[in-house]
């Protein structure tokens, strides 16, 4: 149905995957767009949002989370395009040694904190991760994809090439993979579109960790 609708939900209170919680997410789909919040923002929210008007501006989905900074100072919030890849559109890229991250690996330590799922990577020379994408089990039928690139090895297409072992892992188990790109982030939709990924929706969030002050996602 068309129009904006705002609810409270109990998961929006409970800590999910790898300790975080999500006490705001917002997604716009084919006209609609569900707003679901934790309980104490809602009054908040339900103030600054007329359920019944057509799409969000900016400046409103950036005011929501602005609440939700206020309640949550560590948050880490994101607003931008979601997008799935189903099996007859993937494109794999290969040509670069991929690595799936031992669990014992030493560099594997902080990002174990963050994501719960396989990650894959590819090392420079001297052994030091260049790039990698990690899963987030985020659902019994949906696993999202992260990824970075270190500042230095930039430009050189590792991004698209750990996605895409990232993306044929989720195929293969027979999930669905999901990637969110920031809306101002061109390099990391492109890498999206390359691989076959396309829109389905935009989403925004806000997420906090319940063990890392300085609530990395």
């Amino acid at each position: 149905m068309p129009g904006v609708r705002i609810s409270s939900s109990p998961r929006r209170e409970q800590v999910s995957w790898c300790e975080f919680r999500v006490p705001f997410l917002m997604l716009q789909h084919a006209g609609s767009t569900h707003v679901s919040v934790s309980s104490d923002l809602l009054p908040a929210v339900r103030r600054l949002i007329e359920p019944s008007q057509g799409d969000l501006e900016a400046r409103q989905v950036l005011a929501m989370q602005e609440l939700v900074r206020a309640a949550h100072p560590t948050a880490r919030c994101l607003w931008g395009h979601a997008l799935y890849c189903e099996p007859e559109r993937f494109e794999p890229v290969d040509g670069r040694e991929i690595e799936r991250l031992a669990c014992d690996d030493p560099q594997a330590e902080g990002l174990r904190e963050h994501f719960d799922g396989p990650i894959f990577v590819t090392r420079a020379s001297g052994g030091k991760i260049a790039s990698w994408a990690a899963i987030k089990l985020k659902s019994d039928d949906v696993w999202e994809i992260a990824v970075t690139t270190e500042d230095e090895y930039r430009g050189r297409g590792l991004a698209k090439v750990v996605v895409s072992a990232a993306t044929q892992h989720i195929l293969q188990s027979g999930r669905v993979p999901m990637y969110v790109h920031d809306h101002w982030n061109l390099p990391s939709a492109k890498v999206a579109s390359a691989l076959g990924y396309e829109e389905f929706g935009r989403e925004a969030f806000c997420s906090v960790s319940s063990t890392n002050p300085e609530g990395m996602w």
